[in-house]
């Protein structure tokens, strides 16, 4: 995964945008490495978070067809790919961050680095850099800020106080049209 993770920071270099303008919506980066980013992190969860992955994906596909049968339309695939769709910017704004960190502070891509003040406090860290820390690590971390991001997205909207929330709504709705 490392090594798809320098291919992919190669491919952004290679776009001309610069590494500060990495974000997954940014169209600049264009469809095939929203792709790539897509294709990493899909094989990034599946196999380093099958729990979370295949629990993701079995309470989406539950969510989409209660809309398809709420709403009808084909409501539920729409439902599924917005859901998929805020998962991948998630997922892949954290990669773009590792990839972003994999990048030397200025490249020839970027303008004159920025000016700091100098009657400006310089802040002291003892918090050691991401850079400087070895490739396991950084991936382990990257690992841990997908998996946080995945179980967030997953508590937060399909909980059972959220799924009742829901069911209420839609129940006072029909009553309203009705």
């Amino acid at each position: 995964m490392v090594k798809r993770l320098d291919d992919l920071t190669a491919k952004l270099v290679a776009t001309g945008v610069p590494p500060s303008k990495w974000q997954y919506a940014n169209n600049k980066l264009g469809v095939d490495v929203r792709k790539e980013i897509n294709h990493y992190v899909r094989d990034y969860l599946s196999n380093n978070n099958p729990d979370e992955w295949e629990s993701f994906l079995s309470k989406l596909n539950s969510e989409s067809l209660y809309y398809d049968r709420v709403n009808g339309d084909g409501a539920g695939m729409k439902y599924r790919n917005t859901k998929l769709n805020d998962m991948y910017s998630r997922v892949g704004n954290a990669v773009l961050g590792q990839c972003r960190q994999r990048v030397p502070a200025v490249s020839p891509n970027e303008a004159t680095p920025r000016r700091v003040s100098k009657t400006a406090p310089k802040v002291t860290s003892r918090r050691q850099s991401t850079l400087e820390l070895p490739l396991s690590i950084q991936a382990s971390l990257a690992a841990r800020q997908a998996s946080r991001g995945l179980r967030r997205m997953i508590q937060g909207e399909w909980s059972d106080e959220y799924r009742q929330n829901m069911a209420a709504y839609y129940a006072l709705e029909d009553d309203i049209e009705r």
